[in-house]
């Protein structure tokens, strides 16, 4: 490589560092090969504010910054991250905390309103969520992790599922409906149950099916109160976790069924 190459290479890397979120901690960029533990992070902490999540002290989320001051800006309620794939985060006993931007001004700044710790191994698969309602006198959401241990040889004529439950007070169920329109026919409606017993900051088994479009209903089992989903198409050789937010016990604020892709 000469010596023009890597002036232009160096710019580029410069650029890029000043665009990132301008905290002092370091942000991971997933898309470099390092090795660490695969994390997808998830807010789903009813009334929380948005946040930013470090391992330990190392950023592992950022919003983009046009200023070299850092976003005001995180994962807000619902939201996740990254969108798709996974970011990462060292091996070993890390701290996820969820901690909210230096520079907001809708609430504390620099505020951990949730932790967690959790031995992560190299190279495996987590989703770390702050869940529950968050506690606007005590500013605090609870966490938990789960380990995304999805088949690694997945079978190919299936898609595979399962649910993680963020809802305090709940222990869920989820069944998937298929709906068979033939013409001249009534409906055919088939039920597939994928999971009971679900409790709160757990998930269940994937569950492996058989691809196409299902409904989604999930239940809280002592309630009856239901979360329904439209018709959802589901692919071979793919694997899904749904998880709910909002609250299915009063219904404010209203219940969606997430849907992201694992693998």
């Amino acid at each position: 490589m000469n010596r023009i190459n890597i002036k232009l290479l160096w710019m580029v890397l410069l650029i890029s560092l000043a665009l990132t979120s301008c905290k002092d901690e370091a942000v991971l960029n997933i898309n470099e090969p390092i090795v660490g533990a695969r994390i997808r992070l998830y807010n789903f902490s009813i009334n929380a504010p948005s946040v930013n999540f470090y391992a330990n002290e190392t950023k592992i989320s950022a919003a983009l910054s046009q200023t070299g001051v850092e976003s005001i800006n995180g994962v807000s309620f619902g939201g996740t991250y990254p969108a798709n794939q996974y970011a990462l985060a060292p091996g070993g006993e890390n701290v996820i905390k969820a901690t909210t931007s230096s520079t907001i001004t809708t609430t504390t700044p620099n505020l951990t309103i949730a932790s967690v710790a959790h031995n992560f191994v190299l190279d495996k698969y987590y989703s770390v969520f702050i869940s529950g309602i968050y506690n606007t006198t005590d500013k605090k959401s609870d966490a938990f992790v789960v380990e995304d241990n999805f088949p690694i040889a997945l079978d190919t004529a299936r898609a595979f599922i399962r649910i993680v439950n963020p809802c305090p007070n709940t222990t869920l169920k989820l069944v998937l409906t298929k709906t068979t329109v033939v013409t001249g026919q009534p409906p055919i409606v088939e039920d597939t149950q994928v999971a009971t017993g679900v409790a709160y900051k757990s998930a269940s088994a994937f569950f492996g099916f058989k691809p196409g479009a299902y409904s989604i209903t999930v239940t809280d089992e002592a309630t009856g109160k239901t979360a329904i989903r439209a018709a959802t198409s589901f692919l071979k050789e793919r694997v899904y976790t749904l998880a709910l937010r909002g609250n299915i016990l009063t219904g404010t604020p209203a219940t969606f069924i997430d849907n992201t892709v694992n693998k």
